[in-house]
């Protein structure tokens, strides 16, 4: 059985503190959450990195468009990226798209310029008119090992369908995360049901300040821990007991 990793967004060394003492597995570093985070500067990694013991990744993202220029642009992201890249982080938070197709060019960059650093694509496979087929493509470049997406549809059953599908699709190279709009209550739902084992959250870790506090994160974890020890029981059941039960995982939208 895969553990339940749970990511948080931070922006401050006092947020990633408040994430690891509620029971975070890892940390999304990023500023400016407004826009859908933004490249943080390096000395809130540097603080981050000195204060926690657990991963960190980093976003990389210097406007508030998944369009990265090529030239002058992308020349600062990979000088960004070697920047981070230099420092005992976990991975970089990435991604490129351009007329809804993946544009591969600044990937391809950035690996160049960070070999052997681990790359989250991000919420910009959203924004792609075939997310299966960019699979594919992320595919061959090794450092890509997660994808961040929400899953399509309104409903938590619908969200649920179609991470499964995109997590066949992206085995067994590439682990999904489930974020955008992870609540308490989808947590709950999509940590029984789904075969997504990583879950990434943002205001759902914060409390009315809009700050990250420990005891909010450390209701998402129990949420996780619960599901875990439920999904060992099933498995360990006998055949007998499980006989009758619905066939959960037969989408396949990819």
């Amino acid at each position: 059985m895969l553990s339940k990793i749970l990511e948080v967004i931070v922006t401050s060394a006092a947020e990633a503190i408040e994430a690891e003492r509620g029971g975070a597995d890892r940390l999304e570093i990023v500023r400016s959450l407004a826009v859908g985070g933004l490249t943080p500067a390096i000395h809130t990694v540097m603080d981050i990195l000195d204060r926690v013991a657990i991963p960190v990744r980093v976003m990389l993202r210097d406007a508030a468009t998944f369009v990265v220029e090529k030239g002058p642009d992308l020349a600062l992201l990979a000088a960004a990226a070697e920047r981070m890249a230099a420092l005992p982080i976990d991975g970089l938070v990435f991604g490129s798209v351009r007329d809804r197709e993946l544009d591969a060019e600044p990937l391809r960059e950035i690996t160049e310029h960070v070999p052997g650093c681990r790359i989250t694509f991000h919420r910009a496979i959203e924004a792609l008119a075939d997310p299966c087929a960019a699979i594919e493509c992320l595919k061959r470049y090794p450092a890509v090992d997660r994808i961040l997406v929400r899953g399509e549809g309104n409903d938590p059953a619908s969200r649920r369908d179609s991470l499964d599908a995109l997590a066949r699709k992206a085995a067994p190279e590439i682990q999904l995360i489930a974020g955008g709009g992870v609540d308490m209550r989808l947590l709950t739902f999509l940590s029984a049901a789904s075969l997504v084992s990583e879950y990434h959250v943002g205001s759902a870790a914060r409390d009315a300040s809009g700050l990250v506090s420990a005891s909010q994160v450390a209701d998402l974890r129990r949420i996780l821990d619960t599901a875990g020890a439920s999904t060992e029981l099933r498995e360990n059941a006998p055949q007998s007991s499980l006989f009758g039960l619905p066939e959960k995982f037969s989408n396949d939208s990819c």
